[in-house]
């Protein structure tokens, strides 16, 4: 990220770092560092505040996942609404359609009260909201079972490890390569 920033007017308002490290969480959190990485530099273009950047990219990732776009280019449609304004948001929710029209008249008047914070914030659940809304609807019975089975897995996996007779092991192929070592 340095090169970037290095070559942003804003640059300065960022930490390469910071950003490196945020790749890496939202890796661990199951978005490609390659994908968090361009995602990161999709908010940075658009001037996104580096604190609100993770948080954002998360929303992507939902959006990515309902919609079938990659998470880099949901990434674009939610730097764009989310430093847009009023019209950013009214572009994002004309293809979405998440704000009921009171939602989005109460995100009018706090633009036109001078509260985008406010505004960012109240499109941000609305839209956090719609999104879980549709992703639980579309997880049925097969992929919730899926989803159990895999727990049950880490569960049965967390349990042999923790068992006297693996640990026995464990410590027998500790001691054989201490031996080897010497």
């Amino acid at each position: 990220f340095e090169r970037q920033l290095a070559l942003s007017a804003d640059g300065a308002a960022y930490s390469a770092g910071r950003l490196g490290i945020m790749a890496q969480e939202l890796d661990d959190l199951g978005i490609s560092v390659a994908d968090a990485r361009a995602a990161i530099s999709t908010m940075i273009k658009a001037g996104v505040v580096e604190g609100q950047i993770k948080g954002l990219i998360l929303v992507a990732e939902d959006l990515a996942s309902v919609t079938g776009q990659t998470v880099p280019e949901a990434a674009e449609k939610m730097a764009n609404a989310f430093s847009g304004g009023l019209e950013g948001i009214r572009e994002l929710d004309k293809e979405l359609d998440f704000l009921t029209a009171a939602q989005y008249e109460n995100v009018a008047a706090m633009f036109d009260a001078g509260n985008s914070t406010g505004a960012y914030a109240a499109t941000l659940d609305a839209l956090e909201g719609r999104l879980e809304t549709v992703t639980s609807k579309s997880s049925g019975p097969w992929s919730r079972a899926i989803s159990n089975i895999g727990e049950a897995w880490n569960n049965f996996m967390t349990y042999m490890a923790d068992t006297t007779a693996i640990g026995l092991v464990i410590r027998s192929i500790d001691a054989l390569g201490v031996g080897l070592e010497k």
